[in-house]
């Protein structure tokens, strides 16, 4: 077989390979992304619930040691780190994940309450119950098994606990 046709035939077979290779390669590294995506910001909704679970236990466990400073630092200085990078350099990716919408409206959900809660306009309680309870409904969504947030009664008693604390140890 002369030289030109070997030629040939390995540049067609590899532009075909290169053709066909470019678009699964494409796919791989999207999926990829929204795999890690996805992981981060269920990581961080983890993180955000066992906080809150963390908060209501120092509350009821010992209100004298609870220090207030700690307990509203903690929350006022809560960023949803992960989603805010991801939201603003690899939103094309989040908004590939399945149920993005609902992923996304919760952690915009999440930021809000923490704004009205730093601005004054609602109680440590009530923004901890809502970071608890919205951070556990997206993680059962999505298959995870993890200790409840209280709800219903027991979310009120809940509130009146982290507030009481809240109250009783004064400004700072």
């Amino acid at each position: 077989m002369p030289e030109w046709v070997k030629i040939v035939v390995s540049s067609v077979a590899g532009m075909i390979a290169g053709i066909v290779a470019e678009p699964l390669k494409q796919h791989l590294l999207l999926k990829l992304k929204r795999r890690r995506i996805r992981k981060a910001l269920t990581k961080e909704l983890w993180y955000v619930h066992n906080l809150c679970l963390d908060l209501l236990d120092t509350a009821k466990g010992s209100p004298r040691i609870a220090k207030k400073t700690t307990m509203i630092f903690t929350f006022n200085n809560l960023r949803m780190k992960a989603f805010e990078h991801f939201y603003q350099y690899e939103k094309e990716a989040i908004f590939q994940i399945d149920d993005s919408e609902s992923l996304v409206s919760t952690f915009e959900g999440l930021d809000d309450m923490r704004e009205t809660f730093v601005s004054g306009k609602e109680t440590f309680g009530r923004a901890v119950c809502f970071f608890a309870l919205a951070a556990q409904q997206e993680l059962e969504k999505r298959g995870y098994h993890l200790r409840r947030f209280p709800t219903g009664p027991e979310a009120e008693e809940a509130i009146d606990v982290i507030n009481k604390v809240e109250n009783s140890l004064g400004p700072g």
